[in-house]
């Protein structure tokens, strides 16, 4: 056996605060962090699906002093989630749908793109009500109407 096929090269991992820009992408605050040349790009394929303020781990996957750009990486996992409410417009389904879902909500916070799907109501709605949603079940990329809220 070689040296080097006993070697393991683990990869650096940092928690910090997740912040969202409507593009998709975004950046991580590390939590002990003293300067902005310590956030960590998070390209839009590497989000996890965190949302603005979350607080989420993260793999480095090229630190600042190997890359012009500075340091990049993934979200491994999100820790904590910042976002329990959020608020916008309500658009109705129409009564053929059958998944289940009364309607979608435009949110007013840009940094959130993902669409956020009503799936219960206490109150009755109208087409372009603006309503508060209790977020219930987070967006993931496997299903397409996973991101869903009660108002």
């Amino acid at each position: 056996m070689k040296l080097s096929d006993s070697v393991v090269v683990t990869k650096e991992k940092i928690t910090g605060i997740f912040r969202a820009n409507a593009k998709g992408f975004g950046f991580v605050k590390p939590l002990d962090a003293t300067d902005r040349k310590q956030d960590v790009f998070i390209g839009m394929r590497n989000t996890k699906n965190a949302l603005d303020g979350d607080e989420v781990l993260v793999e480095i996957l090229h630190s600042a002093e190997t890359s012009k750009k500075g340091a990049d990486g993934k979200v491994l996992k999100i820790t904590k989630r910042a976002t329990v409410d959020t608020v916008g417009t309500f658009i109705p389904f129409s009564k053929d749908e059958k998944n289940g879902l009364i309607g979608q909500v435009l949110l007013y916070n840009e940094k959130i793109t993902s669409a956020l799907y009503i799936t219960k109501t206490q109150v009755e709605l109208l087409a372009n009500d603006v309503v508060r949603v209790h977020i219930d079940q987070y967006p993931n990329k496997k299903e397409p109407y996973s991101f869903q809220g009660m108002v």
